[in-house]
Order: C-alpha cells, then structure tokens, then sequence
C-alpha cells in the first residue's frame, strides 16, 4: 500500500487500485508508521498541489522491503536448487 501511494501521490488512487476503502489505506499506513515510529508520509490537503508522498523514511522503508525481498529470493533460489538437501536437525 505504502508503495502505491508513493507511485501515484495519492491516498485516493491507492483505495481505488486496491479495491479498499480510505479508511483502509490510512489503517495501514498508520500501522506502519506506528511500528516505524516515525513519519513515513506527508500530506498536502485538497485542491490542485494537493496529495501525500513519502518521507525520507518512508522511501528508505521501501528501499529495505526490496532489499530484504531480494534477499529472501536470492536463499530461496539456492536452497531450492536440484540436488540441495536440507540439513535434518539443525536450526
């Protein structure tokens, strides 16, 4: 969700590509922000100029999702290959 709405700049666009309401979109971002603890988006209200983007932090959490998704296929890819066999016992 964070990343539609730094896509589009827009609470309302993210709802819509979502099928989910604004409520929805706010409870997510609130979330995040709150495990976050700090601001992850800026709002300007209304009208032409209007619309939210990404704070630093915001854009840098979205930077480590990508980063530890990466990551996640990378091991994935390695502990899936042909004739890899799982170690019993150990973790």
């Amino acid at each position: 969700m964070l990343r539609r709405v730094a896509e589009t700049s827009s609470i309302s666009q993210a709802k819509c590509d979502a099928g989910v309401s604004y409520k929805a979109v706010w409870h997510v971002i609130t979330t995040l922000t709150e495990l976050a603890e700090v601001p992850l988006v800026e709002r300007a209200v209304g009208g032409i100029g209007g619309g939210t983007v990404l704070t630093e932090n915001g854009e840098r959490l979205l930077e480590m999702a990508d980063a530890l998704d990466a990551a996640r296929r990378e091991v994935y890819e390695r502990w899936s290959a042909p004739g890899r066999r799982a170690r019993q016992g150990s973790a």
